[in-house]
């Protein structure tokens, strides 16, 4: 079947053709005889469909429209840019910068024209793809010094972002000379202080900058050249000057530093460790400084030069102060760790307390019995080496492990200097047994100056007849060997107590030989009368516990003015002042208990004596 159009049109040019014909028939002259009929006018606008500028948009991107053509020319036009198929409010203009909220989504536009007399018409775009992430553009990036030296800040100097950031990261790297790069760690600023640990690298620094809806975009620097430190030419030791006595102040000279420091600092030192808050270049001499070396550190440092530091020469301040803490103590040696049940601990968790008591007391020498020798660690050694573990500066006399069995004297290398030593084997011994020794050293007090001689023993417990004799040889024996002539301080296990007999000849005689108890204990007597010690702590109790924890065994609990029944002891010449003798055991005072590990069967006697 035909469309009406179609024979709409057909019809038309029948018409036209018959009245051609007629008019050629009827000699027509004129062309108004017959007339062409008129095309209809228009009604609507008409136009193409609009062409968006880039079908794969970024954020940031600027879009526009292309119309194509439409008719009439003097239609004018209106544009509604969508995101998918929603208007953006808004976006009514022939461009469109894509934001970052439409990313991932597609765009289109519409242009609508309009004319005077004629239906308006609406032409819609194609969709874009969908949006991807915009790009930054690179500013250029500088260091502000491209020949950095030690201590320098150095910062960095970056242009205008396009867009502007909303977040910028720093990163500082260090360059090898064979081109491999290294991150420095916590670098992460915008200037960095150069350290000298970067010395002979390469500097560079890298920036990122980030923002929603765009790829994140770094740039990074040149290279600086090499990193760079210099050197004092002139780094002088200082000079201590003042009276390097009790309460004087000494004074560092620095010297001439070539060339001039920024900074020179001060740390005063005793015997090579730091003495808090000593740190000017004026110091005042203390009582802990007699004796000691003492000596200034000063360190110089300069932007761009290594830090530099120099310690002076020591002095070594004397004065009047000379109290010597001395103590004996018969340790039970660890040959006997096999019987060792209930309070009786091994020496290994005996040694802590050992050591502890001992650094406690601030022991200068001490006399040391039942310390066991015969083991290829002996229990001497372990001693010195754990009190020293635990900050003490402890040495023993005689390391051989033939010179006196188990009798040693240990001492305190910050406090004493040891000068000579010796050991006496007595000529009465108890035939098979352990031999007995008369152990001896002379010293010098380091805080004073002055010597003196210090004897340790621990006398033959198998037999009275051979204790007693032994004592005796020491009676004649230490002033013999005190060729100096020097104070004697005298100690160790004796193996008896004033109530042992013959005490009643020989405690008198060592007051006559010069050298007398400190306590000033007399046969059977006790309390003692004149006591010499200005100061007694734990008077009342014996020096011998046998590990037992309970103090009220072998103490005069309800006599506190008694003196116990110590078998230890302690002697020094008659003249000496002696400020305080204690027996050193940490015990409840309520309870009357020995608190943790029992140390030894002994307990730690100790003195103060002013030589």
């Amino acid at each position: 079947m035909r469309s009406p159009l179609v024979r709409r049109s057909r019809g038309r040019s029948l018409g036209l053709a018959i009245a051609w014909t007629l008019a050629l028939v009827l000699g027509a002259t004129t062309a108004s005889a017959v007339s062409a009929p008129q095309a209809a006018a228009a009604t609507a606008v008409s136009g193409s469909r609009p062409k968006i500028s880039d079908k794969t948009p970024r954020v940031g991107q600027t879009l526009s429209v292309s119309r194509g053509t439409w008719t009439p020319s003097s239609a004018t036009f209106s544009y509604q840019w969508y995101l998918d198929s929603v208007a953006i409010e808004g976006a009514d203009a022939s461009t469109y910068t894509v934001l970052p909220t439409d990313l991932g989504h597609r765009l289109k536009v519409s242009v609508t024209g309009q004319a005077e007399g004629l239906t308006s018409l609406k032409r819609t775009s194609y969709s874009t793809y969908k949006v991807a992430r915009g790009y930054f553009t690179k500013p250029p990036l500088t260091i502000d010094d491209t020949t950095p030296v030690v201590d320098q800040v150095l910062t960095a100097t970056v242009g205008t972002w396009k867009p502007s950031p909303e977040r910028v990261s720093y990163q500082w790297y260090k360059v090898s000379s064979s081109g491999k790069t290294y991150k420095l760690y916590g670098a992460t600023a915008p200037t960095y202080t150069v350290p000298a640990a970067v010395k002979g690298y390469q500097l560079k620094v890298k920036i990122w900058a980030s923002a929603t809806g765009y790829y994140t975009r770094s740039v990074t620097s040149a290279r600086t050249s090499k990193v760079v430190q210099h050197s004092f030419s002139s780094k002088p030791a200082p000079l201590i000057t003042g009276t390097a006595s009790l309460g004087s102040t000494l004074s560092a000279d620095p010297g001439t530093w070539v060339p001039v420091a920024d900074k020179l600092a001060y740390q005063w030192k005793r015997s090579g460790s730091v003495i808090s808050g000593a740190t000017g270049s004026t110091y005042t001499v203390t009582d802990a400084d007699l004796g000691a070396r003492v000596t200034v550190t000063v360190t110089a440092t300069r932007s761009g030069y290594a830090t530099a530091a120099v310690t002076s020469a020591a002095v070594t301040p004397l004065g009047p102060s000379s109290d010597l803490h001395v103590g004996t103590f018969n340790l039970s040696g660890m040959n006997n760790d096999s019987k060792a049940s209930g309070d009786q601990a091994v020496w290994a968790k005996r040694m802590p307390r050992v050591v502890t008591q001992i650094l406690g007391e601030q022991s200068d020498v001490v006399g040391l019995q039942e310390a066991y020798q015969g083991t290829t660690y002996p229990q001497y050694t372990q001693l010195r080496d754990a009190l020293n573990d635990a900050g003490g500066t402890y040495q023993v006399t005689d390391l051989d492990k033939t010179t006196s069995a188990a009798t040693r004297i240990i001492y305190n290398t910050s406090t004493v200097k040891l000068l000579t030593h010796g050991a006496y084997a007595y000529n009465a011994q108890t035939a098979g047994k352990t031999t007995r020794y008369l152990v001896w050293a002379t010293f010098r007090q380091l805080s004073s100056g002055k010597e003196f001689f210090f004897a340790d023993t621990h006398l033959d417990p198998y037999t009275t007849a051979s204790k007693e004799a032994e004592w005796w040889e020491l009676v004649k024996k230490i002033p013999q060997l005190n060729t100096g002539n020097l104070p004697v301080v005298s100690v160790g296990d004796f193996n008896a107590s004033k109530f042992t007999s013959y005490t009643a000849q020989l405690l008198p005689a060592m007051k006559a030989a010069g050298f007398g108890d400190v306590m000033n204990q007399e046969y059977t007597v006790n309390p003692p009368k004149g006591i010499r010690a200005e100061n007694v702590v734990n008077g009342w109790i014996n020096s011998f516990n046998d590990f037992r924890r309970d103090v009220t065994q072998y103490a005069y609990e309800t006599r506190r003015d008694k003196i116990g029944n110590g078998i230890d002891w302690i002697f020094a010449t008659n003249s000496l002042r002696v400020k305080q003798w204690k027996v050193v055991i940490d015990f409840n005072p309520t309870t009357l208990q020995i608190n943790g590990v029992i140390p030894s069967d002994h307990n730690m006697i100790s003195a103060i004596i002013v030589l």
